[in-house]
């Protein structure tokens, strides 16, 4: 599950991200000096915007998955299994606001909608 669910979408914001940045820098080689300083600020502007994604998808869903694997190796005793459900709960909802958590940041990077 950790790796269907977790590992991989990680992988794959990573390698989109990384072609991004590529061609970001293959497209920065190519301007003239003039626009290398607007290039420049917008650049690490969307490496930002990027960076702060890819850390709110890790801190977003991990909580979630560490739960998985307190499940899975049995560590959930009876003294414990209340307060385990709520924090599974509260992990489970904290997933979510990944999903929530996106377009406001891209808002938050991107000058048309403020």
């Amino acid at each position: 599950i950790f790796v269907i669910l977790f590992i991989t979408p990680l992988l794959i914001v990573v390698c989109i991200y990384s072609l991004i940045l590529y061609e970001i820098h293959r497209r920065n080689n190519k301007a003239n000096l003039h626009y290398n300083r607007a290039y420049g600020k917008a650049n690490r502007k969307t490496i930002k915007m990027m960076l702060l994604v890819s850390v709110t998808f890790i801190m977003c869903w991990i909580p979630l998955f560490i739960c998985f694997f307190i499940i899975a190796y049995g560590a959930v005793t009876n003294q414990t299994r209340i307060t385990f459900f709520f924090i599974y709960a509260v992990s489970h909802l904290v997933s979510y606001c990944n999903s929530a958590a996106n377009p406001l940041i891209y808002a938050g990077f991107t000058s048309r909608f403020r």
